[in-house]
């Protein structure tokens, strides 16, 4: 299976990143609406097996922990996912003896650049709704004004 056919998107989910290295073999991709966990099949990681997934609107945030050396996802319903991300040298790297590390900066703006997608994601302000007659704020599930009590439309 290639890497969209083995994350099996629904209508309107795209793939953001798709780069994540987190175990032997192992990946992760991030869509508009699920991280999906990724388990590479075969001698050269040509196909992938999804593993799991979590849904976006379960995460509340994601923060990068130096203790633990991972992206810690704080979901919703109080509990944490840590994701370890590894920093594997490209055959590249080895045959021009790149610097340890430049490895470490490179794996760390991963980190970062998932990070903060997955926070935009997860973290979504609601906009809110104004009155017209009265100008108050509403939140974006009501109906009617809870200043003035007027129709919101």
């Amino acid at each position: 299976m290639e890497l969209s056919d083995a994350c099996m998107l629904s209508d309107g989910e795209e793939i953001i990143f798709d780069d994540g290295n987190i175990g032997r073999k192992k990946k992760l991709v991030l869509t508009n609406k699920r991280l999906i966990f990724l388990q590479g099949k075969g001698r050269f990681n040509k196909t992938y097996q999804k593993e799991d997934e979590i849904p976006i609107e379960d995460i509340e945030s994601a923060h990068y922990d130096t203790e633990f050396g991972a992206i810690v996802l704080q979901l919703k319903n109080g509990e944490k996912e840590v994701i370890d991300f590894i920093g594997f040298d490209s055959f590249e790297d080895v045959l021009m003896g790149t610097n340890s590390d430049i490895s470490e900066v490179r794996l760390q703006a991963t980190i970062d650049r998932w990070v903060n997608a997955i926070n935009r994601l997860a973290v979504k302000i609601p906009k809110m709704i104004y009155c017209k007659y009265c100008g108050a704020k509403n939140k974006p599930t009501e109906t009617k004004c809870v200043h003035c009590g007027a129709l919101l439309s």
